[in-house]
């Protein structure tokens, strides 16, 4: 019984231990808008079109949620990028924490 105690005090104190090092899950907002801005430089490039980045990050940004951005905007045809605002909405979608 008292080992049983232990051990789940134990594991709570792992898992609380790597739910608090958000730095592993999270961008800053200043990493998220270089990465995206990057992204939008690489597609211009291949596709001959330039364009004002519309996708501004204030806050922290889940690593996953950008992730699927920018493989979103690598998946754009150049022919869809020829657009005025060629913003995938997986990018348009993305949550940030103001924190």
């Amino acid at each position: 019984m008292i080992r049983r105690k232990i051990l789940y005090i134990g594991m709570s104190l792992i898992f609380v231990n790597c739910i608090q090092n958000k730095d592993d899950i999270y961008y800053s907002a200043s990493e998220a808008n270089a990465k995206v801005f990057q992204a939008y430089a690489v597609k211009d490039i291949t596709c001959g079109k330039s364009h004002l980045v519309t996708t501004i990050f204030l806050g922290r940004i889940k690593v996953s949620a950008l992730d699927g951005c920018l493989k979103a905007i690598e998946l754009v045809p150049c022919p869809n990028w020829q657009t005025n605002d060629p913003t995938p909405s997986r990018c348009r979608s993305i949550n940030y924490i103001l924190k």
